[in-house]
């Protein structure tokens, strides 16, 4: 049994810095402040660190406990009202903790983060240790970052459902170190293969993998830019991309692309000038020649916020990486900080999940964490689920601690914050009955064998090919092309129990899943569409029961 724990940081009136706590189980909210466990070059020098791999494990389980203590803190005593106050915070906080591993559940963490408290978005969250373990790395805990602002449209477009279209993205220029993008992609196909097996999944890759390859691509997919989607029949729901990525600088001069670090005053190719230049993350894409082309993020997030996609996946570095300038700043500023990183710009623009790099991670990693986060994915399991077991798949490879790099980012509203799974299972038995059950399904059916039987062979036809078709002996046969099935007879005899009770014993031959539609009540051919329209989760806003064509669409 799972327990949900939100975690909201916000600025009290007074200017200080306070802690919010929603459980799950019981729904109260409790409040304490919170005290910054480390000063901005503190911080700075923390990350920098962590950036170049320089940490042993006991520096880890310093900082993990750090961050720890700072939520959930040392069990004090003290009859100060403020002090109490601040106790029995943490005295919740640590019993939902170990009331989830009594019962060997398992706790949800989503820490949310108002526009004044950016600056804690940085900090590395992932490494929290209890003094025992790092929670994530125990697979019990996991982890969401949420950013709360007033003027993010609320709504949440996960799960999706299948058949599902993921695009991969590799990108290995050849004026840049070589990455292992054969590996990682025979990795990503092997961790969706239950899907492809099921025609459950269309899994692209782009050719060649080209910033306006990547433009036509999208395009052709519809996406809220499109005038009519008519003709888009599987939108593309996730991108993963493969490559090189960087948190920087870039020169400004025209003969000149060079990316520099973040605190660089001049240019160190060419010498010009940074003065004005704000960082953000670039991406490394090939260009037609197969040099690199660097996009920025305003460019990426232009794209990608226009398209269908619900997942980014970016497995490149510094792709989550926020300036370290964003607690000093205006809110203006603030804000422009966060829009400049790849991870949380997608995130306030309402691309429903990113996961991303603040760190720089090793290409060797990618495929380790490829199989295993799809292949949960394609397990029916939630984001935060599917991005813990490749945290444990990776805890034992190689000499450089990289399990805690991947974040999670989520579009969350008030209410929702809990872990979801990106791709609904849909032949689910629990599921198939719910989609009957309004047509009166019965939980017994005596009688009518022969009826059953003659009802199975027409299915099986219809979910076959030809040739299989003609291979089957049966006393009915469906004519060439024929998917249609009517049962026809005087009212009162039993055909919609025994059309249900059909449906139901056959049901393993539609992957997709079954929908039941009563059409009692004069309903309309038109009605009917959109009531299916309903079911398959396709939005029907601009569905007018009045142009029965674009119903059909």
């Amino acid at each position: 049994m799972g327990e949900t724990l939100n975690l909201l940081f916000c600025r009290s009136e007074d200017g200080s810095f306070e802690l919010q706590a929603k459980e799950s189980r019981s729904g109260r909210v409790i409040s304490g402040s919170f005290v910054p466990p480390y000063q901005p070059r503190q911080l700075n020098n923390l990350l920098k660190k962590l950036n170049t791999f320089e940490s042993d494990d006991r520096e880890l389980r310093d900082i993990g406990q750090h961050l720890y203590q700072s939520l959930f803190g040392p069990v004090t005593y003290n009859t100060d009202r403020r002090e109490s106050s601040e106790q029995s915070i943490r005295a919740v906080l640590r019993g939902v903790i170990q009331g989830a591993l009594g019962r060997r559940g398992s706790v949800a963490l989503t820490l949310s983060f108002t526009p004044e408290c950016h600056e804690f978005v940085r900090y590395p969250w992932e490494l929290m240790h209890n003094g025992e373990y790092f929670l994530l790395a125990s697979g019990v805990f996991t982890l969401t970052r949420a950013l709360v602002r007033p003027d993010m449209p609320s709504g949440s477009k996960l799960p999706v459902h299948p058949p599902l279209r993921i695009l991969y993205i590799g990108a290995s220029p050849v004026d840049c170190p070589p990455l292992e993008i054969e590996n990682s992609y025979e990795a990503l196909e092997q961790g969706l293969s239950s899907l492809r097996e099921d025609n459950r999944l269309i899994l692209d890759r782009l050719e060649p993998p080209t910033f306006d390859e990547l433009v036509r691509y999208l395009n052709s997919l519809g996406g809220v830019g499109a005038f009519d989607e008519r003709d888009i029949a599987y939108p593309c729901y996730a991108i993963h991309f493969d490559g090189h990525g960087a948190f920087r600088r870039q020169c400004p001069a025209d003969d000149c692309d060079e990316l520099n670090d973040i605190n660089g005053r001049f240019c160190k190719e060419c010498g010009a000038s940074l003065r004005g230049v704000e960082p953000q993350t670039y991406l490394c894409f090939c260009d037609n020649e197969g040099l690199s082309r660097l996009i920025d993020t305003e460019t990426l997030r232009e794209l990608l916020v226009s398209s269908d996609v619900r997942l980014a996946v970016f497995a490149a570095c510094e792709t989550a990486t926020l300036t370290k300038e964003i607690r000093t700043r205006s809110h203006r500023q603030r804000q422009a900080a966060i829009d400049a990183t790849l991870a949380t710009a997608l995130v306030v623009s309402q691309v429903p999940a990113v996961i991303a790099m603040p760190f720089s991670i090793e290409d060797k990693l990618s495929p380790t964490f490829m199989l295993h986060f799809y292949e949960a994915l394609a397990n029916g399991r939630t984001l935060e689920e599917a991005l813990s077991r490749a945290r444990q798949a990776m805890l034992p490879m190689f000499k450089h601690h990289s399990w805690f790099i991947p974040v999670l980012y989520r579009h969350v509203i008030e209410g929702q914050e809990g872990p979801v799974a990106f791709l609904s299972v849909r032949d689910e038995l629990d599921e198939q009955e719910t989609s009957l059950a309004h047509l009166g399904d019965s939980q017994s059916f005596v009688g009518r064998e022969r009826e059953l039987q003659d009802l199975s062979d027409l299915l099986t036809q219809a979910a076959i090919n030809e040739e299989q078709r003609h291979e089957m002996k049966s006393q009915h046969l469906l004519r060439p092309g024929v998917h249609h099935i009517a049962l026809t007879g005087p009212a009162g005899i039993g055909k919609s129990a025994l059309a249900i009770e059909a449906v139901k014993q056959n049901r393993d031959k539609f992957h997709g899943g079954t929908i039941g539609i009563s059409l009692q009540g004069s309903k309309s051919f038109a009605e009917a569409l959109i009531e299916i329209a309903q079911h398959l989760h396709i939005p029907t806003q601009a569905m007018h029961t009045a142009n029965i064509r674009h119903c059909e669409q």
